[in-house]
């Protein structure tokens, strides 16, 4: 688009309208372009928002592949980044990749700045993990802690049931 060399700072509201009218295709394009400006520039941190980003986009069009690409592209730009890390371990307990979701897992459960909503679901994520490892005990564990930073996470509640 005629837009692609423009400054993410520029292109990122633009996006954002994108997204909420639900304008997936018109955004993908724009997310891309800042992505390649941002690769350019070496600017890691804004890549690595630009990445989670497309990694979104392509799970909204069902693109697991590429949505795993991104995540995974991302966390090698800023390791540090919350969002994209619970949304990387979220696609990986989805694929039944619990080696590889654990230890993103590991790394999250050190996090100061996750929101509630991504605590208890990296605490409910670590408790699927740890049950497939085996671990019931440590899985209970991780269960009952999400419920004490969200007592209604339905999810956990149900785990917890089934485990007794």
């Amino acid at each position: 688009s005629e837009l692609d060399g423009e400054n993410p700072k520029v292109l990122e509201p633009l996006v954002e309208l994108y997204l909420e009218a639900g304008e997936l295709n018109r955004a993908a394009p724009l997310v891309q372009g800042m992505v390649t400006q941002l690769e350019k520039a070496r600017k890691m941190k804004p890549l690595a928002r630009a990445l989670f980003r497309l990694g979104q986009l392509a799970e909204a069009q069902g693109d697991a592949d590429e949505a795993m690409s991104a995540y995974e592209r991302a966390r090698k730009a800023d390791a540090t980044f919350a969002s994209n890390l619970v949304a990387l371990a979220q696609l990986q307990v989805t694929r039944e990749l619990w080696t590889e979701a654990q230890d993103v897992l590991r790394a999250l459960l050190l996090q100061r700045q996750l929101t509630d909503e991504e605590r208890v679901q990296v605490f409910y994520l670590n408790g699927l993990a740890r049950l497939n490892a085996g671990d019931e005990r440590k899985a209970k564990d991780m269960f009952t802690r999400a419920l004490d930073v969200n007592a209604e996470h339905a999810e956990s509640k149900a785990a917890l049931e089934r485990l007794g």
